[in-house]
């Protein structure tokens, strides 16, 4: 268990450093458990990078759906995240669906096929960001019901959408926009422009429109987190980083090719005050 820890540990500090800081801040039983969420998420997310065609990441994808539905039948092993991920399952009674949702949503990940709409954005965000926030919810509230489904759909859009603003760059390099082709055409900027790394006068237009509804959707997450048990505070410290990631995206003179990173010491400041405090 120590071993599987320290390696879902590892690939979390250096895959995400907002995550690896939130399992800090959760109670001791917890941590574990975050940590497997976490690295899982790391692990699907990393699928892309590891491969040289869709149908190679599509057999991957499909070898950790399988994984995780033989944890809900007794197995147990094949990976140091599958360790780790059966007891969170079993702390927080996380429903099979959730993690097949997440899933079929990585499978975008592996195509270049356009994001045509805000409503195809959320629908991937809600099933990948918002989702984790939720199933971390559970494990927090042992299994109850946190009452955080609204409160983690907002967190979940508002950090997923920061988080693909910061790493427009690497995203358009390799084939990939993930900006929903109506803000793309309400502000005159083709996806081929973004791809072909030319820098559109439409384009801070574009992210002006990205950061206002990524701020909408972080105050809506913080007015209705203030109503929830602090206890669940931890499950959202990872969006305490979207308005200092919005910031540096919004400075960035070239988002195309610069990745709009923020300092370790800003990054700790305001993970550690969500999760102390809420949003």
């Amino acid at each position: 268990m120590n071993s599987a820890f320290d390696h879902c540990a590892t690939t979390l500090r250096l895959r995400d450093p907002e995550r690896y800081l939130a399992t800090r801040l959760a109670p001791q039983e917890a941590r574990a458990h975050l940590t497997a969420l976490y690295a899982l998420d790391c692990e699907l997310s990393a699928v892309r990078e590891r491969i040289t065609e869709p149908l190679t990441g599509e057999i991957r994808l499909q070898w950790w759906r399988d994984a995780i539905a033989g944890l809900y039948s007794g197995a147990s092993g094949g990976h140091p995240v599958l360790e780790l991920l059966g007891g969170a399952i079993a702390a927080g009674k996380l429903p099979q669906s959730a993690f097949e949702d997440l899933i079929d949503a990585r499978i975008f990940d592996l195509y270049d096929d356009p994001m045509a709409s805000l409503g195809e954005l959320e629908a991937y965000l809600g099933a990948s960001e918002g989702a984790l926030i939720q199933l971390s919810c559970l494990v927090l509230a042992q299994g109850g019901d946190p009452a955080s489904g609204e409160a983690a759909g907002h967190a979940g859009m508002a950090r997923g959408i920061a988080r693909l603003m910061s790493q427009m760059a690497r995203h358009c390099a390799r084939g990939q926009c993930y900006v929903p082709g109506e803000i793309l055409a309400r502000h005159g900027v083709a996806a081929q422009s973004l791809l072909a790394g030319n820098m559109p006068d439409g384009l801070g237009a574009v992210l002006a429109e990205l950061a206002g509804l990524a701020q909408d959707h972080f105050a809506r997450a913080g007015a209705v987190l203030a109503g929830l048990a602090p206890a669940l505070y931890p499950a959202f410290a990872p969006c305490g980083a979207v308005p200092a990631r919005l910031r540096a995206v919004l400075r960035n003179a070239d988002p195309l090719h610069t990745i709009s990173d923020i300092s370790p010491l800003r990054r700790h400041w305001a993970v550690s005050r969500a999760g102390r405090v809420g949003l």
